[in-house]
């Protein structure tokens, strides 16, 4: 049950980067959710680790879902974890994209061209995204049943913010779908 995720989670004080070391940490105490990492220096330093080490010292053998909130910092923290994806030891990623956070760090196209290249797809989760992308074109029914309905970016103009899912290639199964019209036919 619930429970048993709580007593599996365990919190570390740090921030995840693509290499050990420290990052600097702009806090905002007014909204905690414009916390982020600086490039310049200003901010809070902040001991920094690689989740690739993380996940080889700890022993962990899958993480089946990844959320992510870094505030733009996603590719740096992606990195860091490039061995275990490209291992496909991570389920799922669900993060926020918002294109002006991510450009304090670099091109948002990055983020995606580094998810393909480590054999992940990205798709739209929202159901206001779906709707506004024209429907579903995937479907992920997980081992704890239910179906999960999604939308590929590909082709895609991105909205400036929303929250995307990673996953492995293949993992989501295409769904044609058919609407009244076509049934008519």
């Amino acid at each position: 049950g619930l429970g048993d995720v709580y007593k599996r989670q365990h919190l570390n004080p740090v921030a995840v980067s693509d290499q050990p070391g420290e990052v600097f940490i702009k806090f905002n105490d007014q909204h905690t959710g414009e916390s982020h990492v600086t490039s310049d220096g200003d901010g809070t330093c902040v001991q920094s680790i690689v989740l690739d080490h993380y996940v080889q010292t700890h022993r962990l053998s899958d993480i089946t879902m990844l959320k992510m909130d870094v505030e733009g910092f996603e590719l740096t923290a992606l990195r860091g974890l490039s061995d275990t994806l490209r291992e496909r030891k991570v389920g799922a990623i669900y993060f926020e994209y918002c294109e002006p956070w991510l450009q304090r760090h670099h091109d948002p196209s990055d983020v995606f061209a580094f998810l393909r290249d480590v054999g992940y797809e990205c798709f739209f989760c929202r159901e206001a995204d779906l709707k506004r992308y024209g429907g579903q074109t995937h479907r992920l029914a997980p081992d704890s049943g239910g179906e999960i309905m999604l939308t590929t970016i590909e082709g895609h103009a991105l909205p400036e913010a929303t929250d995307l899912l990673a996953l492995p290639n293949g993992i989501a199964k295409s769904c044609l779908l058919y609407t009244s019209d076509a049934a008519d036919d």
